[in-house]
């Protein structure tokens, strides 16, 4: 818990919308945090640009916790954003979160069975 301690001097934001992500940081005892989504959206970057999907998430978790502490008050204490960002990979290709419930069944039939990471 010592660790915990030191993170109290800073305003700790967990920029995603994510309940999963929420639910891991609230298991921790003594940890405070806010969750705010980000406003950087992700479809203003080529996700199939990047060398490898490792550069690819590191850079948009990078640009969601940079668009989140560009609308921070500069009143507010020391932030720390916590952001992060999770994709599917099939065959090399990122794919892209379904926007609809039926785009979800498309995209749940093409995995199904197949060797995909996450």
């Amino acid at each position: 818990m010592l660790h915990i301690e030191k993170l109290k001097k800073y305003s700790v934001i967990l920029a995603s919308q994510s309940p999963r992500r929420k639910e891991i940081l609230s298991r921790i005892p003594g940890f405070t945090f806010t969750q705010v989504t980000s406003p950087f959206d992700e479809d203003t970057i080529d996700k199939n640009s990047f060398p490898s999907v490792v550069k690819y998430v590191t850079t948009s978790a990078a640009l969601k916790a940079k668009a989140l502490l560009d609308t921070l008050d500069a009143t507010d204490s020391e932030p720390l954003i916590i952001a992060a960002d999770t994709v599917v990979v099939q065959d090399g290709e990122i794919l892209e979160k379904p926007k609809s419930p039926e785009e979800n069944l498309t995209f749940m039939q093409k995995l199904n069975g197949t060797a995909h990471s996450v």
